[in-house]
Parts: C-alpha cells; structure tokens; sequence
C-alpha cells in the first residue's frame, strides 16, 4: 500500500507541474499574440496615414485659393498673410518662377519685412539671379542687423563669392551681432574651411 500511496503521490506531483507548465506555455502563447495584434494593429493606422493628413501646412492648391479670393482693396497685411505663405510653399516645391511672382506682389508695401527680402534672396539664387540674391539678402540682413538668422543665410548664399567677400559679409555680422555664438561660431567653421 504503501507503494500505491508513493505513486499516487509522485503521479499528483508530475499533473501539477505538467499544469504549471501548460500554463506557463499558455500565458508565453497569450503575450506572443498580444504583441502580434498590437503590431498590426499599428502597421494598420500607419497605412492608413498619408504626408496629407498628418501634415498641418496648406497645400499650394488651399494657398492659391486664399489669395486668388483676395478682394482688390485688400489691405497689405492681409496680402501679406495670403502671399508670403503660398510663395514659400512654392519655393519649397521648386516652383521658383511662381514663387517669385507670389512674392513680387508683396514686396513693395512690405519692403521694411525682412523676411520678405530673405525669401526674395533663397528665390532669386535658385533663379539664377545671383547679383539681385546679394542685393535682397543684404536689405535683409540691413533690416534686422542683430538677429543671426538673416546673416546665416547670408553666409549660405555667400559661399560663391570671392574669399574677401565672405570675410567681410562675416565681420560685419560679428560686429551688427556684437559676437553672436551662433555667428562666431560659422566664422569659425568658414576661417578652418579657408585654411584647408
């Protein structure tokens, strides 16, 4: 009997570890199909998702819309609102020609914006209109002289010109800036440029 007791014993030990182990097996099984049905799930939504729904910006198509209704008397602020945008737009779309033209409407009554002229600039440049690029990214610069960001596009657009050039267009920005780390640190990157 005795025997009988030790193997009803041995055999309730061996049914519960074999259920740990199915369970064990069951609960590794679950979380496998869990993070399967979470992957599809996320590869569903992203499939779903285009650049134009997940994108804020107007198309050129809504940009054009808003300034073509643009009454005759529109005042400059709001030509401004509807042209600055679409040239933009389609200078990030390559359409300079179009780009210029948009932006040829505001220059006028806007001329004290720098923004205008440094748009104006990246736009002639890609036209090929070197000399006139020069002479808007300096209006731009000239318009808001302390703030590195017109002087750091100065410095991209500056690159083709002759070294003296440059080393002037980058003293001025020191000194308009009074050392900006932002300038000073380009002038650095351009002087070890210049020496290699």
């Amino acid at each position: 009997m005795d025997n009988n007791n030790q193997n009803m014993e041995e055999n309730k030990a061996h049914n519960a570890s074999n259920t740990q182990d199915g369970r064990k097996i069951t609960i590794v099984i679950f979380v496998i199909l869990l993070v399967l049905g979470g992957w599809y799930l996320i590869s569903q939504n992203n499939d779903t998702q285009t650049p134009n729904n997940i994108s804020d910006e107007p198309s050129i198509e809504d940009l054009m819309s808003k300034a073509s209704q643009l009454p005759e008397d529109a005042d400059q602020g709001t030509m401004f609102d509807a042209y600055f945008p679409l040239s933009e737009a389609q200078y990030n779309a390559g359409n300079y020609a179009d780009a210029a033209q948009s932006l040829e409407k505001i220059t006028t009554a806007n001329a004290e914006k720098p923004e205008v002229w440094a748009l104006y600039a990246k736009i002639l440049h890609a036209l090929d209109e070197k000399d006139r690029a020069f002479q808007s990214m300096e209006l731009a610069a000239g318009l808001d002289s302390d703030t590195p960001k017109y002087w750091l596009q100065y410095f991209d657009l500056a690159k083709e010109l002759p070294t003296e050039q440059q080393k002037a267009i980058y003293e001025r920005a020191l000194e308009a800036t009074e050392n900006n780390s932002e300038i000073v640190s380009a002038y650095d990157t351009w002087k070890a440029s210049q020496a290699q």
